[in-house]
């Protein structure tokens, strides 16, 4: 029997969205609404390439040099970006998940992180994606299952392709007054108002030949305590909104120019709990208590649903 390389696929459906998660790292592998693509995923007979759609736990983005201090006590994670010499993505990527609830237009996903080299802490995560008349909601929730208290973070890594194939046209709208300024290897060395910089976005207005790799956070919100990031492609009716509820309090926006295969076709929106090297820094890096629960969601409303 032929098993997919992303293992089990999982459908949902409401009205002409559907979306496919699939068991490994619990990705988000399409997105479709009436049959266009909203994401640049990856194929079914696909290993998941440039962590597209998959969530990033228990840390976001990367780790310096994989070391971190928590409560004292030095840690060392696996290296996995060689080249830069970081932890990236967090522990979960290419893990089994267990699918423990699901109806026509919802999925849960959830998956035990065990306490292994790097990560002392048993913590259990769920995962679920609904589809509604607003588009996609996703719901992270951690639970720590341990007797002590432990660090955690999250993230998310969406690729959204245009009907053109490329960046360079569309429209970005990014609510946000800080951007992390960072060294060669990416790692956030100090903080920036956005004024009268390349990365202002705060009005929408064309990527162009821009290359964007950047963590933006201080994100206004409206009164219902959601940042909204816009992308469009003029001339199209191809346009996304990403809304962030209370707890992701950063978005990195990527163009994909470092990507192997399909640099700037598609852009990376990636809701995140705090910046790159949180587990390090400490910076907006999340302390769970014993049986704390931590939750929050996030959206994605193509504007043709």
């Amino acid at each position: 029997m032929h098993v997919a390389p992303s293992g089990r696929q999982c459908l949902i459906r409401y009205g002409t969205q559907q979306a496919v998660i699939v068991e490994v790292g619990a990705a988000l592998r399409t997105y479709t609404v009436d049959g266009q693509n909203v994401l640049d995923g990856f194929a079914e007979d696909e290993i998941c390439p440039g962590a597209r759609g998959l969530p990033l736990i228990p840390w976001p983005n990367r780790t310096d040099a994989g070391k971190y201090e928590f409560d004292g006590v030095w840690r060392q994670l696996p290296v996995n970006d060689v080249a830069d010499g970081h932890a990236v993505h967090g522990l979960t990527s290419w893990a089994n998940w267990s699918v423990v609830e699901a109806g026509t237009s919802y999925v849960t996903l959830a998956y035990t992180l065990y306490p292994q080299p790097g990560w002392s802490w048993t913590t259990e995560i769920l995962l679920t994606y609904r589809l509604g008349p607003l588009g996609l909601r996703i719901t992270t929730t951690a639970v720590n299952h341990s007797p002590t208290r432990c660090p955690f973070g999250a993230g998310f890594h969406p690729y959204f392709r245009p009907p053109s194939g490329s960046v360079d046209k569309v429209v970005l709208g990014i609510p946000a007054l800080s951007y992390d300024v960072t060294d060669e290897r990416l790692i956030p060395i100090d903080r920036a108002n956005v004024t009268a910089t390349p990365w202002d976005f705060r009005q929408p207005r064309q990527i162009g030949k821009l290359a964007i790799n950047v963590g933006y956070t201080d994100l206004q919100r409206d009164s219902d305590g959601v940042a909204v990031v816009t992308a469009m492609e003029p001339d199209t009716d191809w346009a996304v909104t990403v809304r962030l509820e209370r707890g992701w309090d950063w978005i990195v926006v990527y163009t994909g120019d470092t990507l192997q295969t399909g640099p700037r076709q598609s852009l990376a929106i990636e809701p995140m709990t705090g910046p790159a090297n949180l587990l390090r820094s400490g910076d907006h890096r999340i302390t769970l208590e014993p049986n704390e629960v931590w939750e929050a969601s996030w959206s994605i409303v193509p504007a043709w649903v």
